[in-house]
Formats: C-alpha cells, structure tokens, sequence
C-alpha cells in the first residue's frame, strides 16, 4: 500500500501565501502585498513562525472589518485559494515540492503514472 503524508499543520496557510496575485485576487483588495506585509520569498514564507497568524493578519488587513459587520473567517478563503492558486508560485516552496515528489512516487508505485 503507498501512502503521501500530508501534515497541514504550517503548510495550508503557508501555500495560500504562496500566490501573492491569487491571493489579493480572492480577497477582492486593492492594497499589494508589501502594503499587507505578505512575505515578499518562498524561504521568508517557509521561515515564518506561525503562517495562521501572519494568514490571518493580512486577510485582517486586506477586508478591514466595518462596525455593525462581521467579518468572513480568514479560513473561509483556503477553499478558492487552493482552487485558483498556481502551482508555478507553490513549487517555489520545499514543503510543496517534498509533497508533490512523494504523490508522484505513490502515483507510479500504484500503477497511475508512468
């Protein structure tokens, strides 16, 4: 039986940061990603001490709430980033590219790929 581990403890937030323009896009924000402090490389994303937080900080930042309004939660926008997200940008971390080396691997260990 072959297997991917996939422990999205730090990767979920780190991924949905990984797409500057796809993440701006989803948050329907006007400000860029240096005005959101959205880390500007792959080694400072995989670097950060805590990607929720810093995810939550700048979904905050880009919807700032209205009174009288309740904001969406920050984690209601991993669905349509992972949905639109490039896996040009994700490729660029070592956590993706270790995920994908490993699905590739079981993929052809059971007979899916060539």
């Amino acid at each position: 039986m072959a297997g991917v581990a996939v422990v999205p403890v730090r990767e979920t937030e780190t991924w949905a940061l990984a797409d500057s323009e796809c993440l701006l896009r989803i948050l329907g924000t006007q400000r860029t990603a240096r005005e959101l402090g959205l880390p500007e490389s792959a080694h400072e994303l995989e670097r950060l001490a805590d990607p929720k937080a810093t995810f939550k900080d700048i979904v905050q930042r880009a919807r700032p709430g209205r009174r009288g309004r309740r904001r969406p939660a920050p984690a209601s926008f991993l669905d349509l980033i992972g949905q639109e997200a490039r896996i040009s940008q994700l490729e660029s971390l070592e956590a993706f590219r270790t995920f994908k080396d490993e699905l590739d691997a079981a993929l052809r260990l059971l007979g899916f790929r060539a």
